[in-house]
């Protein structure tokens, strides 16, 4: 990318962010704080736990995108711990920082150079990472669309059929991709199928992550808020704001019903705080501590780790 590109990526970012801003103050203007703290004092706290659990098992399926991405770029070369690890702790700090392919990328040269990988090996491994994370995105959205027209029928066929048409479509298109570029991954059946799955429990699990923490009168059905919780991702990590913040939040206060009640501004909130701020800050915390160890083991053991 060319530095006119960059500024012209850099200026699109800032005006999407400015305008996400705007609105999102606009829709939040009739709320008060004392009503933000009466709903956050209303929030149920086995709906925290439950999306803290979702959080925790969208965050390991994150780390099986790592490893199946290791096991295919680097096969042998890094060690099942460390690539499950290191994928957490790169999404949970991406996820919060932003610029993804900038942190991620470097996090992750920086974690696997001792296993021998070459800064090409870490490019593909982020390749193959953001096409699980497109392929979990795509199938819940396939998803969410064959089950609005089984519920409502907006063309002429059933919901099942429908669904299986949309599968099929998106299956010709990867197939179609596959065979025009000689560099794009070829695995077998059981290597999709076990993509497959997690790719569909990580991003379920995200959705879930909020859909439990919001008010059962601001709920639309789980297919339509899928969509627009797959839509308000996307705008964010396209805006470049440091975890899509603003960005996500005034997608979701735009598209959910009573957008301006404080119950729903709560649960957006507890999402940010469970979903990015509570695995950065762990993240954090483990990197602090290997750096600890790290720095301690010549001393202790006369060599390094």
């Amino acid at each position: 990318m060319n530095r006119r590109a960059r500024q012209a990526q850099a200026c699109l970012a800032a005006a999407v962010l400015a305008l996400a801003g705007v609105a999102l103050w606009h829709q939040l203007q009739t709320l008060s704080l004392a009503q933000v703290r009466s709903a956050w004092a209303a929030t149920p706290g086995v709906r925290i736990g439950l999306a803290m659990l979702a959080t925790a098992i969208s965050f390991a399926c994150l780390a099986g995108y790592e490893r199946f991405a290791t096991e295919r770029v680097a096969p042998g070369q890094i060690p099942r711990g460390a690539s499950l690890c290191s994928g957490a702790l790169a999404h949970a700090l991406s996820n919060t920082l932003g610029f993804h392919a900038l942190t991620a990328s470097a996090f992750r040269y920086q974690q696997y150079r001792r296993f021998g990988l070459a800064l090409g090996q870490v490019a593909k491994l982020l390749g193959v990472v953001a096409l699980c994370v497109a392929l979990g995105a795509g199938l819940v959205c396939v998803g969410a669309l064959a089950w609005l027209q089984f519920s409502t029928p907006v063309f002429a066929m059933p919901g099942p059929l429908l669904g299986l048409a949309l599968l099929l479509l998106s299956g010709l298109l990867t197939w179609h991709w596959l065979r025009k570029r000689p560099d794009a991954p070829r695995w077998g059946w059981w290597a999709w199928a076990r993509l497959t799955a997690i790719a569909v429990l990580e991003m379920a699990s995200a959705v879930a992550a909020l859909y439990l923490l919001l008010p059962s009168e601001s709920l639309p059905g789980l297919a339509q808020f899928t969509l627009v919780f797959v839509g308000a991702s996307v705008l964010g990590i396209l805006s470049h704001a440091p975890g899509g913040i603003g960005v996500f939040e005034a997608t979701m206060l735009a598209a959910l019903p009573m957008s301006g009640h404080a119950s729903v501004l709560v649960a957006l909130l507890a999402y940010r705080a469970i979903y990015n701020l509570l695995p950065f800050a762990l993240a954090v915390l483990v990197l602090a501590l290997q750096g600890l160890g790290r720095g301690h083991a010549p001393v202790s053991v006369g060599g390094r780790v």
